[in-house]
């Protein structure tokens, strides 16, 4: 039977051990991307140590997060799980939010490791990872649709339903540095660029491109206009991204010039049906797409052109989970679930 799931698949990439994790329904397995071959798999279990099932509710994995260290996922059960690769993937600790996680971030602070969480309530709390400790480090006045950390951590960017982007300091995240605003409707992705610089995507169907640092001083943005509503960003290397769209069978790769403040389309991926999820690291696309959910890779080349690999691996996705009737996948709309 069918099992209901409000979240379609999620894939993310782990950088330093060249696998792919990819949460489904009340499974969380690691792919590894040469051989396409499942190294480890997590299945959320009740109660009575039967697999979670259940007509009536939405029950699955939520978010997730990789580090060097560390395998960290969250469910639908408001349960945050830490498995410690040292250990060999054995499950380290369990910590219980008190809304559903929509993304996470493993930052050191403090010489501690701490866990910071987005939930579907618009607050962002930490967790360290040692001692179990909560704190709440910030909170919007409506969902939060996105964040992410800079690359040199001085500043967390979020975004929400109130059409901004928010800068804050890091880890004094109550200290907030600017408010980017311009949009005309809610926010869905942001990703940071080199130099200071980010690009957001938001209902009104426009990517924009702002200097953060600058933009409480002299408040500037570059805007592109869409076909369509931009579901989700995906940083490559350098000012490149991803821009992926709801339900689509195509993906755009588009880049940045920095120089002369502008964005602009390099390229389109058209896969074989709607795109489920997408995971990226500098120079490849990871991704699972509805009518025959097998991982595929494509290698994203400097100029906008690109080649396709397809993993060995036939099905990473459970037999329990019809991906061709699911819902929306991603963030945007899975916070107006909760």
């Amino acid at each position: 039977k069918k099992m209901k799931v409000s979240y379609l698949p999620i894939v993310y990439h782990d950088k330093f051990d060249a696998q792919t994790l990819i949460l489904s329904g009340n499974e969380a397995r690691l792919v590894n991307i040469k051989t396409g071959k499942e190294s480890w798999k997590y299945v959320e279990l009740s109660k009575n140590k039967r697999p979670i099932s259940c007509e009536d509710q939405y029950l699955d994995f939520t978010a997730g997060v990789v580090t060097k260290d560390y395998v960290i996922v969250a469910s639908a059960t408001k349960n945050v799980y830490v498995f410690r690769k040292a250990d060999g993937m054995a499950l380290a600790s369990t910590f219980r939010v008190k809304k559903r996680v929509a993304k996470m971030f493993v930052r050191q602070v403090s010489e501690s490791n701490r866990l910071y969480v987005v939930d579907t309530s618009g607050e962002v709390n930490s967790i360290v990872l040692d001692n179990g400790h909560m704190a709440i480090e910030m909170g919007h006045i409506s969902s939060i649709t996105d964040a992410t950390f800079t690359q040199d951590n001085h500043y967390f960017l979020t975004t929400d339903r109130d059409n901004k982007l928010r800068v804050s300091h890091f880890p004094k995240c109550y200290d907030i540095k600017a408010f980017c605003l311009g949009h005309t409707k809610g926010l869905s992705s942001v990703i940071v660029l080199s130099n200071n610089y980010a690009v957001t995507g938001s209902l009104d169907n426009t990517l924009r491109l702002w200097n953060y640092e600058e933009h409480d001083k002299a408040p500037k943005h570059a805007s592109v206009a869409l076909d369509e509503f931009p579901v989700a960003l995906h940083k490559l290397d350098g000012d490149r991204f991803i821009v992926l769209y709801e339900k689509k069978a195509y993906m755009d790769i588009f880049a940045a010039n920095l120089t002369s403040f502008t964005l602009k389309k390099l390229n389109r991926i058209e896969s074989a049906s709607s795109i489920l999820s997408v995971s990226t690291d500098e120079h490849n696309v990871f991704v699972l797409h509805a009518s025959d959910p097998q991982l595929e890779k494509y290698e994203i080349h400097h100029d906008g052109t690109f080649s396709k690999q397809l993993m060995e691996n036939k099905n990473p996705l459970p037999s329990t989970i019809d991906v061709t009737t699911e819902e929306r996948a991603y963030l945007s709309y899975a916070l107006s679930k909760s």
